[in-house]
């Protein structure tokens, strides 16, 4: 899971959840484009969702590299849950987001997973503009951030001598979507207010 002795500090598993929980919403919001039902969209895309990465991960198991990992089964059902609960819970889509953060010097640079991984954050982001009290007042602006990262598990960090670092934390966020209009015209703005549910910009938050 999490542990010491793990590849990277579980840096795998709440990606796995990540890519789980951005399929999920994607096979969500085709299926409700379609059938203009939110709830069934949701149900109908947490299974195909899961589906496709329980495939994946039986292919894994054929792999002497990799392996089936139960670990990586559970944080799939658990990133499918999440975006089916974010889409058939009404308004709870609005308030909670389930993000990926990159270091700047991280984009591009890195080929191998492991070295991916140890330049990001994963963080769940509670959007206060999602609460009716708040969504004509400043603070619609702010989010309440709860994440995880892990350190010092790559080659190069080991070269270096850099400590192993587990890290859980808690910190607020401005939210860049309040910058956007609450329902998007063009198809840019919309493409680029949809990112944002699942990727957090470097240097818009602070955390401990």
């Amino acid at each position: 899971w999490f542990g010491r002795d793990t590849k990277s500090l579980g840096m795998d598993k709440m990606h796995h959840a990540w890519k789980t929980y951005v399929l999920t919403d994607l096979f969500q919001s085709m299926i409700e484009r379609r059938t203009g039902n939110a709830k069934s969209a949701a149900i109908s895309g947490a299974v195909i969702g899961l589906g496709v990465m329980t495939y994946a991960e039986v292919l894994d198991g054929f792999t002497a590299r990799t392996g089936f990992s139960n670990e990586d089964m559970a944080v799939h059902v658990a990133g499918a849950g999440l975006s089916m609960l974010r889409n058939a819970v009404p308004g709870m889509r609005g308030k909670v987001d389930y993000r990926m953060e990159v270091q700047p010097e991280g984009f591009g640079k890195a080929l191998q997973l492991d070295e991916q991984l140890s330049q990001r954050k994963y963080l769940v982001a509670v959007q206060l503009s999602g609460f009716r009290k708040y969504q004509q007042s400043p603070l619609r602006f702010a989010e309440l951030h709860f994440g995880y990262f892990g350190r010092g598990f790559t080659a190069d960090e080991k070269a270096r001598g850099a400590p192993l670092r587990r890290r859980l934390y808690a910190g607020i966020g401005f939210n860049v979507q309040q910058l956007f209009a609450r329902k998007p015209k063009s198809r840019v703005e919309k493409l680029a207010k949809g990112v944002l549910d699942y990727v957090q910009l470097p240097y818009t938050s602070l955390h401990r």
